[in-house]
């Protein structure tokens, strides 16, 4: 299936490009947006991968600095006669679509989207590189939570050095018992391992923005009375974390507003217990619903607790919690 972003694939390629070129300009994104003529969420869905730049290429191009064939290389094209990228289908799905359907009719999708650069890389990533490649003795950290994880059994081993991503560094693991992870870290100094469900929820949020958005770990899992969490930090989004769903088997990603008052009674320690669903709503306002209740969080208000009491959550009085049983919650 093809319809995910890896962080070695075609789509992440091109985001990369955009984000290292943009910030070796020393550019915000919001300067970006200003100067080609889009909004800065558009920017961030492109250094996301979630959004492939298609009518705005050359203006990219020009405003990074970048030559206009050398993005190209990277940009991912459909094969004469079908839909064009980025165009709507029946169902509304998009490009994707179109990337299914050119993969499944054997078209070599992978070195007609970026040449045989990213073909080697491809050819690389089935290799094992060594935990904390590419940091040098920094590396260390990587090394003590990998092992501490459970190592090459419960995580297969490193697919790529490690690289930027958002505003901290990674390195992908595969082949494992336990499913896809990373290794993350903010200050290099410190690592923290996820992988699994936890991994693929935590990757996810906000349209796969994870790292900008959601942010990375400031620590490792913990139980908090039966039920594991993830605390995040240094994201757009604001304080946040990953927090078991009622039933068990998945997280959902508690942000903001919302979360601090969340926190405030217990979290799901106290009367709300765990989420029931993913937290919605706009730039107007957030709501989510607990098993106890729910919180209502508007623009320039206090939110609104419904059913929720306890006292303020402790993420350090919470237990720990082993790295398998956080990967592949069951209760």
């Amino acid at each position: 299936m093809l319809d995910e972003h890896t962080i070695d694939d075609p789509w992440y390629a091109l985001a990369e490009q955009i984000k290292d070129a943009r910030n070796r300009l020393g550019m915000s994104r919001q300067d970006l947006a200003t100067r080609i003529g889009v909004s800065r969420g558009t920017i961030l869905n492109w250094e996301s991968g979630r959004r492939v730049p298609i009518e705005k290429c050359a203006q990219l191009a020009d405003a990074l600095q970048i030559n206009t064939d050398a993005l190209l290389k990277l940009h991912p094209e459909v094969p004469s006669g079908d839909r064009q990228l980025g165009s709507k289908d029946e169902d509304g799905r998009g490009f994707r679509i179109s990337l299914r359907e050119v993969a499944l009719m054997g078209f070599g999708v992978l070195s007609l989207v970026i040449g045989v650069g990213f073909l080697a890389s491809s050819t690389a990533s089935n290799e094992c590189f060594a935990v904390g490649a590419g940091l040098g003795t920094a590396g260390s950290p990587f090394r003590s939570a990998y092992d501490a994880a459970g190592g090459r059994a419960d995580l297969g081993c490193p697919s790529e050095e490690v690289r930027k991503w958002g505003d901290g560094v990674s390195q992908t693991l595969a082949g494992g018992t336990l499913g896809t992870g990373v290794i993350l870290s903010l200050d290099r100094r410190n690592a923290n391992v996820i992988s699994g469900q936890l991994f693929q929820d935590w990757r996810w949020t906000a349209d796969g923005a994870a790292a900008d958005v959601a942010g990375y770990p400031a620590g490792p899992p913990v139980s908090c009375d039966g039920t594991i969490v993830l605390p995040l930090t240094s994201g757009a989004a604001g304080p946040g974390a990953m927090v078991q769903r009622a039933g068990g088997s998945s997280y959902v990603w508690i942000h903001g507003d919302i979360w601090i008052a969340y926190a405030a009674v217990g979290g799901p320690t106290g009367s709300l217990g765990r989420p029931t669903e993913k937290q919605t709503g706009d730039d107007n306002s957030q709501s989510a619903n607990f098993e106890g209740g729910s919180i209502l969080a508007r623009y320039g208000a206090a939110p609104v607790t419904n059913g929720g009491q306890g006292a303020a959550l402790s993420l350090e009085a919470c237990s720990s919690v082993p790295h398998d049983v956080a990967a592949q919650p069951s209760g």
